[in-house]
């Protein structure tokens, strides 16, 4: 039988929420054809992001999603998988073209409060790895720098709260 850990009539609500060290991973879910459509992966993605991406593509298609505790999937990892990769400062590189192929194509699809949470913890998320993580590690941390600053231009200021607004501007400021 099948043991449902979750289910919603929200499907955003997969993407802002972990859930037991679930993320957005494409690969733990199975998905409907006609739901994936003409979505794909974006050559762009050269190191990480692709799986957000392709969630936020295809969620606000969906009118329902449901999770199990089932092995239905398996999923290998191969050498060249981006997954394997060491860590170089083009590790960064996706941070600018993902927040600017959100802000280009994917703000209509998704309420105001989806984006505010959304962007709220992306823009935690970002600063963390451009520039704690780097600090932390004494590694990348002018290439971390350059794209948070790109990366900050792509983030529309009305989704995110007082502090990062006044960080996000702060950081516009620099050259």
């Amino acid at each position: 039988g099948v043991n449902m850990t979750g289910t919603t009539k929200h499907p955003e609500s997969f993407i802002l929420v972990p859930r037991e060290s679930k993320w957005c991973w494409v690969w733990r879910r199975i998905y409907k054809k006609e739901l994936i459509g003409d979505t794909r992966f974006h050559p762009e993605y050269t190191t990480f992001g692709d799986d957000l991406s392709f969630m936020l593509d295809i969620c606000h298609k969906a009118n329902y999603i449901a999770e199990t505790k089932n092995a239905s999937v398996y999923h290998r990892i191969h050498e060249s998988a981006l997954t394997n990769k060491k860590f170089t400062p083009n590790c960064f590189d996706w941070f600018p073209f993902y927040f600017k192929y959100i802000q280009e194509n994917l703000l209509d699809k998704y309420s105001t409060t989806f984006w505010r949470i959304f962007y709220h913890a992306s823009f935690k998320y970002l600063l963390h790895e451009t520039v704690i993580r780097p600090k932390n590690t004494n590694s990348y941390v002018a290439e971390a720098r350059q794209v948070l600053l790109e990366s900050c231009k792509h983030i529309p200021r009305k989704y995110l709260n007082a502090k990062q607004r006044f960080l996000r501007w702060f950081l516009s400021c620099l050259k």
